[in-house]
């Protein structure tokens, strides 16, 4: 998947959102989450924004959750601001909220190592490998499961 995929994501994100408003739903905070994790691809400190925002509308069980994917989105925000965007970059894909969910997205993990190498091409050697090797885990962890499923079905 291409960041492009992403951007082109946020606008229904977007809608998800203001229908979640509109229909007065008990909770808001995964709409606003959703669309921070969009967001994270084009867009970093609106993706901050809307996950305060998550924060500020999550219910008592929602809480844990909102917070992890602040402090996650907040410290690759600062992290980048402070001449460590690879190293940001790793921590984020190795963390357990923004980009992980629990579920194995690995398109969406190679789309942000993508931007990220792009974004950042001089910076950071060591972490630069590291990003490079965890794209190869994921894309031989991706082939392994679509052979796994194919086998399956």
């Amino acid at each position: 998947m291409e960041t492009g995929e992403f951007e082109k994501a946020i606008p229904y994100r977007q809608k998800e959102l203001e229908l979640a408003i509109a229909e007065n739903r008990d909770s808001l905070s995964a709409a606003y989450s959703y669309l921070a994790e969009s967001l994270l691809f084009t867009d970093l400190p609106k993706a901050v924004e809307m996950a305060e925002m998550a924060l500020d509308v999550s219910t008592e069980d929602e809480v844990f959750w909102s917070e992890g994917v602040l402090s996650e989105l907040s410290t690759l925000e600062k992290r980048i601001a402070s001449g460590e965007p690879l190293a940001a970059y790793l921590e984020i894909l190795n963390g357990e909220y923004t980009i992980n969910k629990g579920l194995p997205n690995y398109s969406e993990k190679i789309a942000l190592i993508d931007q990220a190498l792009k974004e950042y091409p001089a910076s950071m050697p060591a972490e630069q490998k590291a990003l490079i090797n965890l794209r190869q885990e994921l894309e031989n962890q991706m082939h392994a499961d679509s052979q796994e499923q194919l086998v399956s079905d």
